[in-house]
C-alpha cells in the first residue's frame, strides 16, 4: 500500500514537471520583455520630445520591439510593444508611459 501512495505521489510530481518548466521560462521572457521596454522609455525620455518618433527594432534573442509617439499638449503618450519567444510560439506585451515636455 505504502509503495502505491509513493508511486503515485512521484508520478504526479513528474508530471507537473514540465508545465512549471514552462512558466518559469515564460516569466522569464515577460521579465526581459518588461526590462527591454523601460530601456526604451528612458532611452526617449532621454532623446527630448521634438525628436521623438515612431519606430521599430528587433533585438537579440528574438525580441520584437516596436513603439508609437502621441500628441497631447505638453504630454507624449509612448506605447511600446515587445513580441518575445515562448517556446511555443510567440507571445506581445504592450506598455504605456507618459513623458513631459516642456513648451
Amino acid at each position: 500500500m505504502a509503495v502505491t501512495v509513493l508511486a503515485v505521489g512521484v508520478l504526479a510530481a513528474a508530471a507537473s514537471a514540465v508545465p512549471v518548466a514552462r512558466l518559469i521560462r515564460w516569466g522569464g521572457a515577460a521579465s526581459a520583455a518588461a526590462a527591454v521596454a523601460g530601456a526604451k522609455v528612458e532611452e526617449m525620455r532621454a532623446t527630448g520630445c521634438t525628436a521623438l518618433a515612431d519606430g521599430a527594432a528587433t533585438l537579440a534573442g528574438g525580441y520584437r520591439l516596436s513603439w508609437t509617439v502621441s500628441r497631447s499638449g505638453p504630454l507624449r503618450e509612448v506605447t511600446v510593444t515587445v513580441a518575445f519567444p515562448t517556446g511555443t510560439g510567440s507571445r506581445s506585451e504592450t506598455y504605456e508611459a507618459l513623458l513631459a515636455c516642456q513648451q
